[in-house]
């Protein structure tokens, strides 16, 4: 009798266990394991290998594992690889996280790597330029590990701040307006968007002037009407070629240059 019931016994076993055997899920994280330097704003591949999952969701950790911030909610784990651009956040206690987004399986970075630390560097204006109001100015700069800036100027030394705008890192320079009072406590400030500690700010306060007045009178009635840039010159015009002892050949062509001041429009003759 016993030994009827034991192949009926041990066939049970086998039945029951199989399906939990094959439903079976995992979740290994291959990349980043630990030990990498990804750069701010650069991209790179979040790898793995599961077994039994259909859905996962990745997050980043700043503080090995402290806080998570997600990256994606849910990504189709059969795509093996999900291409990631670093935030602009310097960290060297990094790690990434894969979690199966109907059961709680997941796996995390078995170390923690490094996102250096975002540099912001203004290179123009320097301080103790002189701007007049109203004018179009410019703004360069150097950073690296980061995407995007924003630019800022302040007109009482740092006591409040008026946007300029944001701006792609990369592009190195932007322009701007200076403001139409005038100050002799202007700065100018550029910042990583993703994290303010990544700044730079003028060294010494810049100068707003009053632009100078025009004098109407002085070309009243001209073509320039008082718009003119020369100062008090008479106006002039003198010949510098040709002028005197050159040889032109008949159908031949040359040049007829002349120096002037204040002179809108000649008439030539030979």
């Amino acid at each position: 009798m016993n030994n009827l019931l034991k192949p009926i016994l041990v066939g049970c076993v086998v039945f029951l266990l199989w399906p939990i055997w094959g439903h079976a899920q995992s979740l290994n994280l291959t990349a980043p394991n630990g030990g990498e330097v990804w750069l701010g704003g650069t991209t790179h591949t979040i790898s793995w290998t599961y077994t039994n999952v259909d859905n996962i969701k990745i997050e980043y950790s700043l503080n090995n594992g402290l806080n998570w911030t997600l990256i994606i909610a849910s990504y189709p784990t059969s795509a093996l690889t999900y291409t990631w651009t670093v935030p602009c956040i310097g960290s060297n206690q990094v790690k990434v996280r894969i979690t199966n987004t109907l059961q709680f399986t997941q796996d995390e970075s078995n170390g923690v790597f490094t996102i250096p630390e975002p540099t912001v560097d203004i290179t123009y204006p320097a301080g103790g330029e002189e701007f007049q109001t109203g004018t179009g100015q410019y703004i360069t700069w150097q950073t690296t590990g980061v995407v995007t800036l924003a630019l800022q100027y302040s007109s009482n030394g740092g006591s409040s701040w008026t946007s300029i705008g944001n701006v792609p890192a990369t592009n190195g320079y932007a322009n701007w307006i200076a403001p139409s009072s005038a100050t002799s406590n202007l700065r100018v400030r550029a910042y990583n968007i993703e994290s303010f500690t990544n700044r730079d700010s003028t060294l010494a306060p810049l100068a707003i002037v009053t632009s100078p007045t025009i004098n109407n009178a002085k070309y009243f009635g001209g073509p320039y009407d008082g718009y003119d840039m020369s100062s008090s010159p008479p106006d002039s015009i003198r010949i510098v070629a040709p002028n005197g002892g050159e040889v032109y050949n008949p159908t031949s062509t040359t040049q007829i240059q002349w120096n002037f001041c204040d002179v809108n429009r000649v008439k030539i003759e030979y």
